[in-house]
């Protein structure tokens, strides 16, 4: 038994957590309960179904569908009781509302058909006020395996040995899955202790790369200044000279050519005589050529 089919009828009627709430029906609470059963209409595909009740958080009881022969039958281990008329009347209600749902037609006339029995006076009759679920276990399992109940005394029960067949698979059940639970807790704390330390890995890597990027900028900027081209009259060349520059006397010639006024351009060219007839060589002066 899931908790989930535990608290089917307290989700259907609207009972509440501690079952004290007047019963209120509600199909849309449950509706979708089922839906992943890979059978072409669902539940009605079944052709069993056993459904725990927990009437009032205080007593279990059960009941079984049986959609071929389409008869309910409840099972009390305290007897028949005209308040688990309720029960019965309620699940007829839900099947109709799932069979409407699932093919679109009426579930008045098919309701009909159905057979609704409180079987409880062949209930295993306990004699205490604990014992409810392994009465509901253990029938279970006798109606599952085609064993009809049989009233009789809660002492015979127990010792047919039926209570620890019962519930040694119960248990096993429980503690593998409370096993995998601490197993996904203690993977999922590992993980978490993983990203921690990566993070702080990543945290301490973190000042040598932006020591490398500033590195990187600042050769960066020396190979942006060094590619500077020589400029005439500037300051030292500080880059290396290319191909495409143009050679001094190019430089100067464009210098003097730009547009000057005339008194600019006539002192420029009484300086380049100047300086022309100052750098001029020497010239040689011949000798007599004596006879």
């Amino acid at each position: 038994m899931t908790s989930s089919v535990c608290l089917f009828f307290s989700k259907l009627l609207s009972t509440g957590p501690h079952g004290n709430n007047a019963p209120c029906y509600k199909f849309k609470e449950v509706k979708r309960w089922g839906s992943q059963l890979r059978r072409r209409h669902g539940i009605l595909g079944l052709k069993e179904l056993y459904v725990p009740i927990n009437h009032q958080q205080g007593h279990w009881l059960f009941l079984r569908v049986q959609m071929d022969t389409k008869v309910i039958t409840l099972w009390d281990s305290q007897g028949r009781k005209e308040e688990n008329q309720l029960y019965l009347q309620s699940m007829l209600r839900y099947l109709g509302d799932v069979y409407k749902s699932k093919t679109g037609q009426d579930e008045a006339t098919w309701k009909r058909e159905w057979e609704l029995i409180d079987d409880s006076v062949n209930s295993p009759r306990q004699h205490s006020g604990y014992d409810c679920g392994v009465f509901v276990i253990t029938n279970i399992t006798l109606l599952a395996q085609k064993i009809p109940l049989k009233r009789k005394s809660q002492r015979k029960t127990l010792e047919s040995g039926l209570r620890f067949s019962c519930g040694l698979p119960v248990k096993t059940a429980f503690s593998t899955k409370t096993n995998q639970q601490r197993q996904r807790r203690q993977a999922t704390a590992a993980g978490a202790a993983t990203k921690s330390t990566a993070k702080r890995e990543r945290k301490s890597i973190a000042p040598t790369s932006t020591t490398s990027s500033a590195t990187k900028e600042r050769q960066k900027r020396r190979r942006r200044n060094n590619n500077q081209r020589i400029i005439l009259g500037g300051s030292r060349p500080k880059g290396i000279v290319h191909s495409s520059d143009m050679a001094p006397s190019a430089q100067l010639e464009s210098m003097v050519n730009r547009k000057r006024s005339a008194i600019s351009v006539a002192e420029g060219d009484a300086s380049r005589q100047s300086m022309t007839q100052r750098h001029a060589p020497l010239k040689k002066k011949k000798g007599k050529i004596q006879s």
